[in-house]
């Protein structure tokens, strides 16, 4: 199916898309399970966006993260769409949510885990999220050179 996004054009294959998170692991590091208990709630846009694509907000194939004053930076979501970027006018999209500045960057070229035949990945970056597992905050640590 073909979806136009401010002049993008995608075909993406929906049901493809579906199997290949069907078996598909998550994480299971605290980070992670903060991120997947409250990004849907926490940014209703962004998951609207995603679902256009067939892709759940809650279930991205990588996230890179760091701790800070009780907040998680998840520098960046990546997430596999099954289909091909058609025509790309601009590679990086910008949404705004909950007083963040979202990336949001089309990649057909980057290489997600286990994933085979036609596909990009759409990349989220800025998001921070508050603490809210009902454990420790992870400690903090520093690099020792």
């Amino acid at each position: 199916m073909e979806i136009n996004i401010q002049g993008n054009v995608f075909d993406i294959e929906f049901e493809k898309t579906k199997e290949y998170y069907q078996t598909h692991c998550l994480c299971d590091c605290p980070n992670c399970r903060n991120f997947y208990l409250q990004v849907s709630d926490r940014l209703p846009l962004l998951t609207s966006f995603l679902v256009d694509f067939g892709v759940s907000v809650d279930r991205p194939d990588e996230l890179a993260s760091i701790e800070l004053n009780h907040e998680i930076q998840y520098l960046f979501a990546a997430y596999t769409v099954c289909g091909k970027i058609r025509d790309c006018i601009n590679k990086k999209i910008q949404l705004q949510e909950d007083g963040l500045c979202l990336d949001i960057v089309f990649d057909d070229h980057y290489i997600p885990n286990e994933q085979s035949g036609e596909y990009f990945v759409i990349g989220i970056y800025n998001i921070t999220l508050p603490w809210r597992l009902d454990e420790p905050f992870p400690v903090v640590r520093k690099n020792i050179f």
